[in-house]
């Protein structure tokens, strides 16, 4: 939907019912001290929105009983819907008793997961309640450079430096140049031009271009509330 609060990936795990509720939340707690991303706060004022690392997140992992399995969609269902971006944590957990199974159901936003992602954080969790239920010390993978630190460091490097000026240089190349055409059919000459830039700077098939094209002349004709050559430069 069109929430931004609510653009969730989730995932249902089954637990052993020996292991305590406490050994859960301090194995996602290792997570966090491990993965930064998954400290991630959005403050929203507006139009604008500013993303932060929290040096620690309150989590508390939430538990219900249901009397059913058949109550889990339900039930993660309305967990889903309590997440927010600009408060609390972007990981959210719930444990689920049932009579039969226990179940831990993790409910994370999109904005700091993705799906290689979660197969690292589900390796992580796995090993932490491995060794919980063993007796054992935890080890995790050592911590590799932070999301902050590495966008600090893009800030002074100067690996981009090739890139800015090829597009500086591919700016100026197409300055000026435009699909002159504003009726249909489409010329012979519109569509050479469209075929030749298309996957250059627009990185797109340029069937795709010339159909964008032609329905802004159409707009263009019907309406009359936009001009295609300001849309469409090349």
């Amino acid at each position: 939907g069109s929430d931004l609060h609510h653009f969730n990936q989730d995932l249902l795990l089954e637990i052993p019912s020996t292991l305590e509720k406490s050994k859960i939340t301090e194995a996602i707690g290792l997570l966090f001290s491990l993965h930064d991303m998954l400290r991630t706060l959005y403050r929203i004022d507006g139009k604008k929105v500013t993303q932060s690392i929290q040096n620690q997140v309150n989590f508390a992992l939430e538990e219900v009983s249901i009397e059913s399995e058949s109550e889990i969609g339900v039930t993660t269902t309305a967990f889903n819907k309590m997440m927010r971006i600009d408060s609390g944590s972007l990981l959210r957990g719930l444990l689920i008793k049932t009579s039969r199974q226990n179940y831990l159901y993790l409910n994370i936003h999109h904005l700091v997961i993705d799906g290689f992602s979660w197969r690292i954080i589900i390796e992580d969790l796995q090993n932490c309640l491995l060794a919980f239920q063993l007796n054992k010390k935890v080890v995790l993978p050592r911590k590799s450079i932070s999301f902050k630190q590495w966008t600090e460091t893009l800030k002074i490097t100067d690996i981009f430096n090739n890139e800015i000026n090829f597009w500086k240089s591919s700016l100026q190349e197409i300055s000026g140049q435009w699909v002159t055409n504003s009726k249909l059919p489409l010329q012979i000459s519109d569509i050479k031009l469209l075929i030749l830039k298309s996957m250059i700077f627009y990185c797109m098939p340029w069937q795709k271009l010339c159909l964008v094209y032609m329905a802004m002349i159409i707009a263009k004709s019907i309406w009359k509330v936009m001009d295609a050559k300001v849309f469409l430069k090349i």
